[in-house]
């Protein structure tokens, strides 16, 4: 009996994380404050996955929280409860703990790092200052990815 081959999950994840890198770029190029916290949403939702495919639980975790940040931070110009600047610091704390429920030793920081800065770069209202403050958020990450 012939069975089928079975998937790498790792590798998946290695080619899912490619082909989500190339969509975060667009983050780099969107116009306005609501493409760029879209497909980042996106690309978070997409990350997550990757990162449990990967075994990586601090990263899935992150990205998991990151998603529900996009989400919050969407809508912080439409509707009243997205508005209080609580948002800004419970996600701080969130993306702090994070490695603490999550250890898998110093490397844990890398992310928790990457998605501080993060959620101050997403919180801004002017796309100029989320792309710098992205292009910095992704330098912890990129060598979290690489070890």
């Amino acid at each position: 009996m012939v069975y089928p081959q079975t998937i790498d999950l790792a590798a998946a994840g290695q080619i899912l994380g490619l082909l989500l890198s190339a969509v975060g770029i667009y983050v780099f190029y969107a116009k306005t404050r609501r493409a760029i916290l879209i497909s980042k949403l996106v690309c978070d939702i997409g990350y997550c996955i990757q990162q449990i495919m990967l075994a990586a639980p601090t990263g899935a975790l992150i990205q998991g929280i990151a998603a529900f940040r996009e989400t919050v931070f969407y809508h912080r110009s439409s509707k009243k409860w997205a508005s209080y600047r609580f948002w800004l610091y419970l996600f701080v704390v969130l993306m702090g703990v994070s490695p603490i429920l999550t250890w898998a030793g110093p490397i844990s920081f890398l992310p928790a790092i990457g998605s501080i800065v993060a959620v101050f770069a997403f919180y801004c209202e002017q796309p100029y200052h989320t792309r710098i403050l992205g292009l910095l958020a992704t330098i912890p990450w990129f060598i979290y990815s690489i070890l």
